[in-house]
This record gives C-alpha cells, sequence and structure tokens, in this order.
C-alpha cells in the first residue's frame, strides 16, 4: 500500500539512530518486493518466508512501522510494536492492550506505541515512540 511507505532516508535515519543508542542488530522490511529498498548497516527481510520471519521475530525487542500485517504477526509473537496510522481506519484498536478488538490482535496484552496519527510520521515523532517503547 504506497500510502504507508516511509522513505528510504527516514528509515536510514532511524537505523542510525539506532546504532548511536547501541541496538547492534536492526533488521529493515522496507515496501514490498516490488517496490522494495534496502537501508544499508540493517539486515533485510524483503521476500522473507513466513517461517524467516517469525525466526527474526523470536528474538525481537521491538517492531517499528506502519500499521500492516507484518506488525500484526509481530503483536501475535510477543513483540511490542511503535506503529503510525491515520485515523481513516481502526487501527489503535489492534494494538489496545484490552477489549474486544485487542484481545484477539493483542494477545499478550503488550504495550505498544503510537508514534504518530499520520501515514507519514518525522523521524523525530517515531524516535520519541522507539524510546519510550525500549525505556
Amino acid at each position: 500500500q504506497p500510502v504507508k511507505s516511509w522513505s528510504k532516508e527516514k528509515w536510514t535515519e532511524l537505523v542510525d539512530r539506532l546504532y548511536r543508542q547501541g541496538v547492534a542488530h536492526v533488521v529493515v522490511a522496507c515496501g514490498t518486493s516490488k517496490g522494495a529498498f534496502r537501508v544499508e548497516r540493517a539486515a533485510s527481510v524483503i521476500d522473507a518466508s513466513v517461517h524467516d520471519l517469525t525466526s527474526q521475530l523470536r528474538v525481537a525487542r521491538l517492531m517499528i512501522g506502519p500499521s500492516s500485517g507484518p506488525l500484526a504477526l509481530a503483536s501475535h509473537c510477543g513483540v511490542p510494536c511503535v506503529w503510525w496510522a491515520n485515523d481513516d481506519q481502526p487501527a489503535a484498536q489492534l494494538y489496545a492492550q484490552d477489549g474486544p478488538v485487542g484481545a484477539n490482535w493483542n494477545p499478550h496484552h503488550l504495550k505498544h506505541h503510537r508514534a504518530a496519527v499520520s501515514w507519514d510520521p518525522s523521524v523525530d515523532e517515531v524516535w520519541t515512540a522507539v524510546q519510550a517503547a525500549l525505556h
């Protein structure tokens, strides 16, 4: 979904900030297999099988990105998420710690962090949510 695409420059800046903070291993999947790009210093899961993706999620501390299927999978695997979305869909319900939708989409009752009410947040907005999630 092109509306959910975040620019390569923003992903690169976020990865740089994570490395400067001492996060040693960053995995990034940006875009779809037809319009994906790789981010320097980050491993890629573009076109990864579900098995490979869930293997990465088993050791993940955090999943970051626009509200999407991969973030829902992360939540189901017990990985906290930093997410963003417009209010044109009920995404907030998916990441709720309770409620009828949250009970199914967030079965581990994780605290997820919303970075912005936008499909195109600033790096600073995402970074603030990442800091809250990691501490």
